[in-house]
């Protein structure tokens, strides 16, 4: 506690008092976030799609009822609960090679709530590196090992494809009147091209790795 009855009487104290109250703010965000994803994981209407998305994989999945799942939050916290396990048998069930559909459908996936994927996604995309990435996350209470960094990350960019194949991009018929958003982006990156004569002696061919320079060119329509 501070000095002069708990009052801060500086700047370090100032800002640990705010990383305190943070910290204890997003744990009551995450236990809130937490009691109201358990009740839609219990309700029968989920339960209902969880057998409507069993019936359409490729092979029949059956309900092992509920177990334990740990699900990180928002702030960093995480939390175990309660969800039904999906799996095409018991012997497969028994080595994890399962799936919690009911999770799925509410947008939790790697164990991460569909706010956390976001941030993580977006400092993944926005800094030099995961570690950078790893390090942001940290500050900010969250604890994640570089190869779920890239995983959330990775996955996060799998779905919003698969939802601008679905969607669009936002733009159908004319843009009269509207307000459009074109980005351009580069990098570098080495172009593998194979060199003509012998081959090693294991079989493989020599190669040139030149850099190139590709560009991407993205036009869209905001929401707003």
């Amino acid at each position: 506690m501070a000095g002069g009855g708990g009052t801060s009487t500086s700047a370090a104290e100032l800002a640990q008092r705010e990383r305190e109250g943070k910290a204890l703010t997003d744990r009551l965000q995450a236990l809130a976030t937490a009691l109201e994803l358990q009740r839609a994981l219990t309700s029968p209407a989920l339960h209902a799609q969880e057998r409507t998305l069993a019936k359409a994989a490729p092979k029949k999945m059956k309900d092992f009822g509920y177990r334990p799942v740990t699900v990180q939050f928002l702030g960093g916290l995480e939390l175990e609960l309660m969800a039904r396990y999906w799996c095409r048998s018991e012997a497969r069930a028994d080595k994890g090679k399962g799936g919690y559909f009911g999770l799925t459908l509410l947008g939790v996936c790697d164990r991460t709530t569909p706010a956390l994927a976001s941030e993580v996604a977006q400092l993944a995309a926005a800094l030099i590196s995961f570690e950078d990435a790893r390090a942001r996350l940290r500050q900010m209470g969250v604890s994640m090992s570089i190869r779920r960094i890239a995983n959330v990350a990775y996955h996060f960019a799998q779905r919003a494809r698969s939802r601008q194949a679905v969607d669009g991009m936002g733009i159908e018929g004319s843009l009269a009147g509207r307000r459009v958003v074109i980005s351009t982006d580069g990098g570098r990156l080495r172009v593998r091209k194979n060199k003509r004569g012998k081959k090693t002696k294991k079989g493989r061919s020599r190669y040139h790795t030149d850099w190139r320079e590709p560009k991407l060119l993205v036009i869209y329509g905001p929401s707003q």
